[in-house]
């Protein structure tokens, strides 16, 4: 059983080598057909993924150019509010100063105030013993009292001299401060004073006052300015991530684009070379077909002309004689190569297009 199956099995007609490798070669060209195609979506898709990171990357620069305008704006205000808080501490260093000047007038004036009160008190308690000086002239007086005031003109008349220069003095040391001569003007003088003092302390309190609330205005805006400067510097780190990973993705896409630009041209060199291959055979296909279609014509042409002389005796013959057909095998495989040729011819221009179509498209 096993002999008989091993002659069927060898029995079998086997293809010849040529079709063997035009199969073979068919099927390579459509596993490179599959895998241009697969490089066609890859590079479509890589190409898809680069316009997405360039629009993406146009975005993020836009992004970048108004985030760097609304920081500059941002800086700005920054500026001016630092201005301002110089400029309000500026004005607080000159309120302060000019707080001190008053507080030394208003002290001046204190103290001439003051010295104008015991002026005053002096003079009033002179004037009230010359007053009452005068009110004993007036009386009626006794020959008792009259010994008496008499003993004491003669005791204290001497003491009273220097007394009255001291008065005067004092009153005209008071004239000359003031400006005021009688007791009536003086006192209105030290009122007037007053009142000023009194205006002058209420204006420092009001000084005092917007300075606090100054001070209270550039404490909050340095707190706001250190929130705001935490706030950029967040942002800036955030920033700064988000360029890096974006760097780092379109890197990874540019290097994949390259790989796929080498595998393409991987592919393109064996495709040229599988064509180098496919004309080779071709010439060769085709030079053996001419020389047979040769060899043919020169068979049909001495056939022609030894069919007239032969003709007469094969009609003749074949009434007596049996066909002979010895060489029909022979004529059989020689048709059936000649065949095979000319569908080796038609694969192979079927190939040619479909490759021509397949380039085109890739190019």
């Amino acid at each position: 059983m096993r002999n008989e199956y091993a002659k069927k099995k060898r029995n079998v007609p086997r293809k010849a080598p040529e079709f063997v490798l035009l199969d073979n070669m068919s099927n390579r060209m459509n596993q490179i057909e599959k895998r241009i195609c697969s490089l066609q979506q890859e590079n479509k898709e890589i190409r898809e993924s680069i316009m997405d990171l360039r629009i993406f990357l146009k975005q993020y620069k836009k992004f970048e150019i108004e985030f760097r305008e609304k920081i500059k704006h941002m800086a700005n205000e920054a500026q001016m509010h630092l201005d301002r808080a110089v400029q309000t501490y500026e004005e607080r260093e000159e309120f302060m100063s000019k707080r001190d000047i008053y507080k030394d007038r208003c002290a001046q004036d204190l103290r001439k105030i003051a010295i104008n009160e015991n002026s005053l008190n002096l003079i009033l308690e002179n004037t009230k013993d010359f007053e009452e000086f005068g009110t004993l002239q007036k009386q009626e007086r006794s020959d008792s009292r009259i010994a008496i005031t008499g003993d004491l003109i003669e005791q204290g008349v001497t003491g009273l001299e220097p007394a009255l220069n001291k008065v005067q003095k004092l009153h005209s040391a008071i004239v000359a401060s003031s400006g005021k001569e009688t007791p009536k003007e003086m006192e209105d003088h030290f009122k007037l004073t007053d009142h000023q003092a009194n205006s002058m302390f209420s204006y420092l309190e009001e000084l005092l006052k917007m300075v606090h609330h100054t001070q209270y205005i550039i404490d909050d805006v340095r707190d706001k300015n250190q929130s705001l400067l935490i706030n950029l510097s967040d942002q800036e780190r955030r920033l700064r991530w988000e360029i890096k990973e974006m760097k780092d993705t379109v890197e990874q896409s540019q290097s994949e684009a390259d790989a796929a630009m080498v595998s393409k041209d991987q592919a393109r060199g064996e495709l040229n070379e599988l064509l180098q291959k496919v004309h080779s055979l071709y010439l060769k296909c085709t030079s053996d077909m001419k020389a047979k279609l040769s060899t043919d014509q020169k068979d049909e042409e001495e056939a022609d002309e030894s069919l007239g002389s032969e003709k007469e005796e094969t009609i003749d013959t074949l009434q007596d004689k049996e066909i002979d057909d010895s060489n029909a095998v022979d004529f059989n495989e020689n048709f059936e190569r000649k065949v095979l040729e000319l569908l080796t011819l038609l694969e192979y221009i079927r190939m040619k297009v479909s490759f021509v179509h397949m380039h085109s498209a890739v190019f």
